[in-house]
């Protein structure tokens, strides 16, 4: 592949205007995005700041399931370990972000709707 080779802007130009960007008849030059580009940004926007990682599920289970396999010797150690990890407080503090997730999830279906 030669590097000093110039790309065939002409191509390139006519793939963006035919997916990305359209040129409106009334108004000589402007550019605007496709409904495409739109919902292509939209698509990448929600990826990059999810609003489901404001929720902090993830973090709750990471710090509270991870255990050295030394501290487990036994099915009673990993028992009285479960236990202690996800029964009573801190298996509230997992079903609360959990009814909080299905509240966040709920409300933006009726906002569907």
């Amino acid at each position: 592949m030669d590097l000093k080779a110039t790309p065939h802007t002409d191509a390139i130009v006519n793939g963006l205007l035919k997916y990305y960007l359209e040129h409106p008849r009334e108004e000589r030059f402007k550019y605007a995005l496709t409904d495409f580009a739109q919902k292509f940004i939209k698509l990448i926007d929600n990826r990059l700041y999810s609003p489901y990682a404001k929720f902090p599920l993830r973090d709750t289970f990471k710090k509270l399931a991870d255990f050295e396999a030394i501290e487990i010797i036994t099915i009673d150690d990993f028992n009285r370990w479960y236990e202690f990890n996800f029964e009573g407080n801190s298996g509230t503090v997992i079903l609360d972000h959990l009814e909080s997730l299905k509240d966040y999830v709920n409300s933006g279906i009726t906002t569907l709707d």
